[in-house]
């Protein structure tokens, strides 16, 4: 395995960090330290919680920093020669007393998106409820400016009509630990050239909540169908099927309905669970009843049947 001259200080904190953390280590960069969040408490149990970054870090002998603000390692970052700042999913803003410590390269941040298009938060939800044909991945020279910063590469990935979020985050966080590794060299050789974006061409995400993942039946059935691809996972599309509390997995939509916004139908013969909207019906294929596991309409329909066609 080849030993990189240029010595490597890594942020990241989120699942999307760890596919790019993994494969420099095994490229054979000299990674000095991951900075990471403080490790935190989740779930009902509250019990504490070390970003996935953290055990990778343990696990190869690289030292971790968690500071809860960047400036009191300032110094720490300072002490180490020839350092490069490689930035992905960290989750913090990094104040620009930090970010001046990398230059002329930069700090080179990875993100999930075809910049300008999609700065912020969920850059993979949009481009799946837009009905995008192709996302991707850019690779820019952190600024302060959220996702502003100039472009050194894009790599594209097509979308498809069954695309979901969890399909997305895997192949996107794939794709841009593997262009990380081929793009890195030349971006510090100089052989890529940082070019600015396009201002006008910029659009914004915004923090998905749970709310978000909400079914109106109101809504027309194609745009419902790509709220279902796109919140899978998290936040999960929510509706309540007669007196039934879910989340819809996976589903499909057809242009015609054969009645009011919210009504269901069950075809025992097929084992399907089709609901009207405003314009067509959603067609559901897996489900998942709160407090139980993810089944089939079918095994939905033998075990829920009496409790939708009573409500509904």
């Amino acid at each position: 395995m080849k030993k990189r001259s240029n010595k490597v200080i890594f942020f990241g904190s989120e699942e999307f960090s760890v596919d790019s953390l993994v494969k420099i280590i095994e490229d054979g960069w000299d990674i000095k330290a991951i900075i990471t969040k403080p490790d935190s408490k989740r779930g009902r149990g509250q019990k504490t919680s070390m970003p996935a970054v953290k055990e990778i870090g343990i696990r190869n002998n690289i030292p971790v920093w968690q500071p809860e603000n960047l400036l009191d390692i300032k110094d720490k970052i300072s002490e180490i020669q020839d350092r490069i700042g490689i930035l992905v999913s960290y989750g913090k803003i990094v104040p620009k007393e930090i970010l001046n410590l990398f230059e002329p390269t930069g700090i080179i941040n990875l993100h999930p998106s075809l910049l300008p298009r999609y700065r912020g938060p969920s850059p993979i939800e949009l481009p799946i409820l837009n009905g995008d044909l192709e996302t991707g991945v850019t690779f820019i020279k952190l600024i302060e400016k959220m996702d502003a910063g100039p472009i050194y590469y894009q790599k594209k990935l097509e979308l498809s009509e069954q695309s979901n979020r969890q399909d997305m985050f895997r192949s996107l966080s794939s794709l841009g630990a593997t262009e990380l590794v081929a793009v890195l060299p030349k971006i510090i050789s100089r052989e890529y050239v940082a070019k600015e974006q396009d201002e006008s061409q910029a659009t914004y995400t915004k923090m998905v909540a749970k709310s978000d993942g909400m079914i109106d039946w109101n809504e027309p059935a194609d745009i419902i169908e790509k709220k279902i691809r796109a919140y899978q996972g998290w936040p999960k599309a929510r509706a309540t099927l007669g007196s039934i509390d879910l989340s819809i997995i996976k589903a499909y939509s057809v242009p015609t309905n054969t009645g009011k916004p919210g009504k269901v139908t069950i075809t025992r013969e097929v084992g399907l669970i089709s609901v009207d909207t405003i314009k067509g019906a959603i067609c559901i294929q897996e489900l998942q009843p709160d407090g139980k596991s993810a089944m089939t309409s079918s095994e939905f329909i033998r075990g829920y049947e009496s409790k939708i066609t009573k409500a509904n």
